[in-house]
């Protein structure tokens, strides 16, 4: 889990900044900007254990949507302001990240039924980065639209 307990000198802190208290991602949110701002290193060796099934409020499966929506929102962030001026290549990496999060989000949201809500999530991603595979996911969304209007529709005139 790379990123996950940083030590950092308090000079790299004072230039990073603290972790945002409205991001539901806190650590990975400034784990991105120090990587962005200082050289960073990664330990391959496992120096603690991590809890999962469910044991803790981030490995739950109803907080998928939060996960996927506070990582949308926290890359689109960094890709619009970054913290200090980064590289085309870099801006490029995070574009695409920002595009990928909110084509997941629709994903998410489609796969539990919320069509409308997945429409403006890929819309958001298209916005971001526009791709012309994506739209493989948008003809999917509008065939679920339709099936669901149809189901209506027979629902309708069932009843009359």
């Amino acid at each position: 889990m790379p990123f996950q307990r940083p030590v950092v000198r308090r000079a790299a802190l004072e230039g990073i900044g603290r972790y945002r208290p409205d991001c539901l991602l806190w650590d990975c949110e400034w784990a991105l900007r120090a990587s962005l701002m200082a050289r960073c290193a990664l330990l391959h060796e496992p120096l603690y254990l991590q809890r999962s099934d469910g044991q803790g409020t981030s490995s739950r499966a109803d907080r998928e949507y939060d996960h996927a929506e506070s990582a949308a929102e926290m890359v689109l962030n960094l890709y619009r302001n970054p913290p200090l001026p980064v590289s085309r290549e870099i801006r490029l990496v995070l574009r695409q990240a920002a595009s990928r999060n909110a084509e997941h989000v629709a994903f998410h949201l489609s796969k539990h039924g919320d069509l409308s809500g997945a429409l403006r999530a890929w819309r958001r991603a298209q916005w971001i980065e526009p791709t012309v595979t994506r739209f493989k996911v948008l003809s999917a969304l509008i065939a679920r639209i339709m099936q669901r209007a149809i189901s209506r529709l027979k629902t309708v005139v069932t009843t009359r």
